[in-house]
């Protein structure tokens, strides 16, 4: 009997400042990804950052609403924000994980 070789399943995570794109001040804040082996779901590799981006001075959550305020604190990711990996840096290494996996 051949057994098939193992499958690669990718996810992609987001965290934002909030649920709407179409908002000016939307933007993503970090980056996840978890590639793992279908069908046993077990980990292959695991890759995620924090995405630098413009913001008011001492406020990298600029136009988070309060509940996703609270939440980036409460998880530390609005700690990590200052240094965080630039936007089209992190797009690339993403690309990256993507194609690696």
């Amino acid at each position: 009997m051949k057994v098939a070789a193992p499958q690669t399943m990718l996810f992609l995570d987001l965290e934002t400042t909030g649920l709407f794109p179409q908002d000016p001040g939307a933007a993503i804040l970090e980056i996840g990804m978890l590639a793992v082996e279908v069908p046993t779901f077990r980990e292959v590799a695991a890759w995620s950052t924090p995405v630098a981006r413009p913001y008011k001075e001492g406020d990298p959550l600029t136009g988070c609403d309060d509940y996703v305020r609270t939440m980036h604190t409460d998880s530390g990711l609005a700690a990590e924000l200052p240094g965080g990996m630039p936007r089209k840096e992190a797009e690339l290494a993403a690309v990256e994980f993507y194609n690696a996996h």
